[in-house]
């Protein structure tokens, strides 16, 4: 059986929804969880953008945060895809402030040319347009998060920005 489309998001996706709509509005952020998880058989988080989110800022708060989210959204979960440095560097280079995006679009990459993983279709969600183009580049389905922002907005759930 074919599962779902698969979501992968970045380090300002998580800001934006684990870190300041859960803490703003937690009806809100549960909205849309609930609409993502209709959606999406599994949310990914890669590696890198899971330590950009915990470890740039050594912020406890926010692994507490994220354990607290993944035990009770068990759709979110770590990638399981793993991706080493090198790749990361062959793709954006050495610029660290890409390699959560570059993490995301090698794991994307990898999940869609390997017969390990079976879904209908696998998104990467950014708010970066040099990290979007780049997805587009290497033939990912991509979504803008101010699109996906405003579909949620024509709901009635509106996400800080």
């Amino acid at each position: 059986m074919i599962a779902k489309e698969i979501l992968v998001i970045d380090n300002d996706v998580m800001v934006s929804l684990f870190h300041s709509l859960y803490r703003s509005n937690k009806v809100s952020f549960s909205e849309v969880m609930r609409i993502l998880g209709i959606k999406y058989s599994r949310i990914w988080i890669p590696q890198t953008v899971r330590q950009e989110f915990l470890l740039k800022r050594n912020d406890r708060r926010r692994k507490k945060l994220l354990s607290k989210i993944k035990q009770d959204y068990q759709f979110l979960t770590d990638c399981p895809i793993k991706v080493g440095i090198n790749e990361i560097y062959s793709l954006v280079g050495n610029k660290e402030e890409n390699n959560g995006e570059a993490d995301a679009i090698l794991q994307s990459m990898k999940a869609k040319s390997s017969s390990d993983y079976k879904f209908k279709d696998i998104y990467f969600l950014s708010n970066d347009k040099a990290a979007i183009q780049n997805a587009k580049n290497n033939n990912l389905s991509t979504i803008w998060y101010k699109d996906f922002k405003l579909q949620i907005r024509e709901i009635g759930v509106i996400i800080p920005s």
